[in-house]
């Protein structure tokens, strides 16, 4: 889906930690043929089964940074294998265990490719699953990173297995060669804090323009989007949050942290909630909001307003504006009068006649095209077929908004 949506098709699969080649139905469905996928693991008896079945381009190599010998920790699973021997592995999975251990040598994918006359030019997806060693192997690829578009690595977070690399040695190494991760996820099937290992997708791509995160809150949405942008105006209006988002930014010299209330007022009176996320500048939202009744809001004085205009004379037109400030988007957007390539403002239906009146005041401003998402997620993109028209769009709100209900939100979208 990544691929697609920034216009690049996968053509080809390097798979490095074959296994039993489980993903080969996911790459065919994708339209990825066998003699475009080429498989390679480091256990000799797995590659001679692969090959039995059949599939063409099965490869048996311990692929390595550099080209040495190693002892290679043969577990009761297959799928834990690695030339490095187990962290916290061990402990976290008692009954997967080591059964044999292998005088072995490394090689790179430098040297695998030149002794096989692989052909790497159509091999834009690669998925490294090989415990420990994904960094190593992607330095031993040297030029041949050039072929990825995409990388999907199994990443640690913790020594899980002795040695292994960690999630921001990663991140750093393929930032420099032109990478962004885009989706991670930790799994937590042992522990509640996470097992310290999981999948992490990189992008090549290059950062461009500008994102205004007007309600930023502790910077989730950035942090989803970071990879698509080179400056990131990130706006909060509750000083404890702006303090933290400093901090957690600091070393981030694209990411510019705004405390503001974003207003087509000169002033107003921002109310901090005891949760975070439905603090407001709206006193109608803690009046007669679906949280009303369970929440408390503390009124703070003296916070500075700016406008979405003026916020533009600072940092520059923004490339994409999202805007999520509890029941005051229709204020935040009256302060913009200029067209921007594109947005997203939360929306709950409770505040149907803003909702209409910010639609209303959208379309004045020259945006043409809708799209209404129900509820919220950070990656979320919209398809080309997805959008409405003003009239369609300002009438599905219509529609599906009962004020009265309380209980539908969402974004909605425009271009």
């Amino acid at each position: 889906m990544f691929l697609k949506q920034n216009g690049k098709e996968p053509r080809g699969v390097l798979h490095v930690g074959a296994h039993e080649c489980e993903e080969r139905d996911t790459y065919n469905a994708h339209g990825i043929q066998d003699s475009n996928i080429v498989w390679i693991d480091g256990n000799e008896e797995l590659v001679k089964k692969i090959k039995e079945r059949g599939i063409p381009n099965a490869y048996h190599a311990l692929v390595d940074e550099i080209e040495r010998d190693v002892t290679f920790h043969i577990t009761n699973n297959g799928q834990s294998s690695s030339i490095l021997e187990m962290g916290t592995h061990a402990t976290m999975y008692p009954h997967i265990q080591v059964v044999e251990k292998k005088a072995a040598r490394t090689t790179t994918l430098k040297a695998l490719q030149a002794k096989e006359s692989i052909n790497f030019s159509n091999l834009n997806f690669w998925n490294f699953d090989i415990q420990g060693v994904e960094l190593q192997a992607l330095k031993g690829a040297g030029h041949l990173l050039k072929y990825a578009d995409a990388l999907y690595l199994e990443v640690n977070t913790d020594d899980v297995y002795r040695g292994c690399a960690k999630l921001s040695e990663v991140d750093s190494f393929l930032e420099e060669n032109g990478f962004s991760r885009v989706a991670i996820s930790i799994y937590k099937n042992e522990r509640p804090q996470g097992d310290g290992w999981g999948d992490a997708l990189y992008m090549r791509m290059r950062k461009t323009g500008t994102l205004f995160d007007i309600g930023a809150n502790h910077g989730i949405y950035t942090d989803v989007n970071r990879y698509k942008y080179e400056k990131c105006i990130l706006v909060d209006a509750n000083p404890q949050l702006t303090r933290e988002l400093r901090e957690k930014y600091k070393e981030d010299k694209g990411v510019h942290v705004v405390e503001a209330i974003v207003s087509n007022k000169d002033s107003e009176t921002f109310y901090i909630a005891n949760s975070d996320q439905i603090s407001t500048a709206d006193p109608e939202w803690i009046s007669q909001s679906r949280f009303s009744k369970n929440y408390r809001w503390s009124p703070v004085q003296g916070i500075p307003t700016l406008s979405l205009d003026k916020l533009i004379s600072l940092y520059g037109v923004p490339t994409f504006l999202k805007v999520d400030v509890e029941g005051y988007e229709y204020n935040v957007l009256l302060s913009l009068t200029q067209k921007v390539p594109a947005l997203a403002f939360e929306w709950a239906e409770e505040k149907k006649s803003e909702i209409l009146l910010t639609m209303e005041h959208l379309h004045k401003l020259g945006f043409t095209k809708f799209h209404i998402q129900m509820e919220d997620e950070y990656s979320y993109q919209v398809e080309d077929s997805e959008w409405y028209d003003y009239s369609m769009a300002y009438k599905l709100l219509q529609s599906i908004c009962d004020k009265d209900r309380k209980q539908r939100w969402g974004m909605i979208w425009a271009l």
